[in-house]
């Protein structure tokens, strides 16, 4: 009798670690999609294989306690610099420019923001509809303010790579006629010609 009532006080001292483990885990997680972080650049950031975040994530595996601190440092530090880049003088240049991009096709600016561009959602409307008008204005963040295409991405919280590829998919939509007009009176517009 005293193995099984010691058996039962491990236990719900095991349960209890767990639950308190999930809970940090989901709070980490919680706080990445705030700051629309993506798993692999937190666990980039964190020095945590991706593939093992998910694992714990989906409740296959137990993290460590070392891997929820390495966790925990990595999205606090990426939420101190979320917060320096959205105070930056070239992010508030990228909201006014994609203010000026969404008036122009009848979008609420607050919609497209909040349209993650991590979240890789190609066959939503909503979603590529947003994503073109972020490429749209880094477009012009970089053509007609001379903005370096990195602090572009930065400004835009998309990676390089990722403003690169969207640069390309506007230059490749300047061969429709009625995308190129709208393009060149927005160009206008912004810079008072």
């Amino acid at each position: 009798m005293t193995h099984a009532l010691a058996f039962t006080r491990d236990d719900a001292l095991a349960a209890t670690a767990i639950a308190a483990a999930m809970a940090r885990l989901d709070a980490v997680e919680t706080r990445r999609k705030a700051i629309k972080l993506s798993q692999s650049d937190l666990c980039a950031r964190a020095f945590v294989n991706c593939s093992t975040y998910r694992r714990a994530l989906g409740g296959q595996i137990l993290s460590a306690p070392a891997t929820l601190q390495k966790l925990e440092r990595a999205i606090a530090e990426a939420e101190r610099s979320a917060q320096v880049a959205a105070r930056t003088p070239l992010s508030a240049l990228f909201r006014s420019v994609l203010a000026t991009v969404c008036l122009a096709a009848g979008a609420e600016l607050d919609a497209v923001m909040a349209a993650d561009p991590h979240d890789n959602r190609p066959r939503n409307p909503q979603w590529l509809a947003a994503m073109r008008l972020r490429a749209a204005a880094l477009h012009f963040l970089v053509t007609e303010y001379d903005v370096a295409i990195a602090a572009a991405a930065r400004a835009a919280g998309v990676s390089k790579q990722a403003a690169s590829k969207a640069l390309r998919q506007v230059e490749d939509r300047r061969d429709d006629p009625a995308f190129d007009a709208l393009m060149s009176k927005l160009s206008n517009a912004m810079v008072r010609r």
